[in-house]
């Protein structure tokens, strides 16, 4: 596809259709970062699972609260069985939950976990799309094995 693009696409769109060019560039570069993501997509995709359940762990083990934060709790344990989309319900729900009745101290606590994971999903997100050509400082991003050699890393510390 990619040579297709180049090849005869491209030098088919009218030069001066600069629309028509961006467009045709920027779904070469889609192909591109396709291309080089593609292996790497399903560690990726383990590596947020991992990240949401570790999130998840470090809630369960500082939470302090009402019923409402209690209940939440228990459902966000059942989740971490569950696949992926159940288990960011459940935090999402959590989170909610405690809001409204879980101990100011816990909440403190739950804001930091958050956002230090947030950083991390940020990181990995920017980093995954940094093919794309769109970030600011892409210099300043790992490549994605980098962040799977670190991750590798650490749970083989952890064993």
């Amino acid at each position: 596809m990619q040579r297709a693009i180049t090849e005869v696409i491209l030098p088919a769109v009218d030069p001066n259709n600069s629309l028509a060019q961006e467009q045709t560039r920027l779904l070469l570069g889609h192909l591109q970062a396709l291309a080089l993501q593609q292996a790497y997509s399903a560690s990726v995709q383990a590596l947020a699972r991992h990240d949401a359940e570790e999130l998840a762990g470090a809630l369960q083990h500082a939470v302090a609260g009402g019923p409402a934060t209690r209940k939440a709790a228990e459902q966000l344990r059942h989740a971490v069985a569950q696949p992926e989309s159940a288990l960011g319900h459940a935090l999402e729900q959590f989170l909610l939950a405690s809001a409204d009745d879980g101990a100011a101290a816990f909440i403190d606590a739950s804001h930091k976990l958050v956002l230090t994971y947030s950083r991390e999903q940020a990181l990995r997100g920017r980093a995954w799309f940094k093919a794309m050509g769109f970030d600011s400082v892409p210099a300043s991003l790992p490549e994605i094995p980098q962040l799977l050699d670190k991750w590798t890393e650490s749970n083989a510390t952890l064993s």
